[in-house]
């Protein structure tokens, strides 16, 4: 009895881990590249105005972009394939938003081969751009950057933009905690699918928490375990951190 006892809860819990596996592929195939359009009308006006230079650039950044996007259709890059594709697609931003918007990106270089779910900050700073710069009258601009802590590092990503009321904050926070997404969540691949993603591979202590400030800033903390990895996506016992 004792040993079909074992045979079952074994049986279980890998049941149970194919359904988080399954979940995952779920949550990442809801990435919705809607800027494609606006990036290749950027690139069409700018050869219409014959400014091939400037086209040829936000052109290199773009192939950029989508060459670690589908990086061997790879489910997990290291933070320094992250950071190149964050700042392939602020590249493309500036392009369209230079006059209204500034960025800076900078990591610790020894959290480089720590590996992460492919594309979580780019949403980030998607909403940073759309939701927050956008807002503002006068330059903004959106920082990313790590901060190094004992058990875990975080990635923070910052914008100086319209913010949000302490109603909406709360809302937000409280529905990643309860893992239950916004009714009013209109992007196809909001926060809570990042959130839910990084939780389905490393556990509920990792994931997202907004700061904000009505007309004065949005910060977004991702947290995450020092982790490498060879095969599949279940965490690795080796960690590479900045302790």
């Amino acid at each position: 009895m004792i040993v079909a006892l074992q045979k079952y809860t074994s049986k279980i819990i890998e049941e149970q881990k194919k359904l988080r596996l399954a979940n995952y592929k779920a949550l990442q195939a809801q990435i919705n590249p809607h800027f494609l359009y606006n990036t290749l009308d950027t690139i069409a006006w700018d050869i219409r105005l014959n400014d091939n230079k400037r086209a040829l650039s936000i052109l290199m950044a773009f192939t950029q972009f989508f060459r670690t996007s589908l990086r061997k259709g790879e489910d997990m890059v290291t933070l320094g394939q992250e950071f190149e594709h964050v700042t392939s697609y602020l590249q493309i931003q500036e392009h369209r938003y230079g006059e209204i918007m500034e960025y800076r990106t900078k990591y610790n270089p020894e959290l480089k081969d720590n590996m992460l779910p492919k594309m979580i900050l780019q949403p980030l700073v998607e909403n940073s751009i759309y939701h927050g710069i956008k807002k503002k009258d006068e330059l903004g601009y959106v920082i990313i950057y790590t901060k190094c802590y004992n058990e875990y590092y975080e990635i923070v990503v910052y914008d100086n933009g319209g913010g949000m009321s302490k109603t909406r904050l709360q809302q937000i926070n409280e529905s990643l905690i309860k893992r239950s997404p916004l009714k009013t969540e209109s992007s196809g691949y909001g926060v809570y699918n990042i959130d839910e993603r990084i939780k389905i591979l490393f556990g509920f202590d990792y994931g997202l928490t907004f700061y904000s400030e009505e007309n004065r800033y949005t910060k977004v903390v991702v947290r995450l375990p020092y982790s490498t990895q060879e095969e599949g996506i279940a965490k690795s016992d080796k960690v590479t951190g900045c302790r």
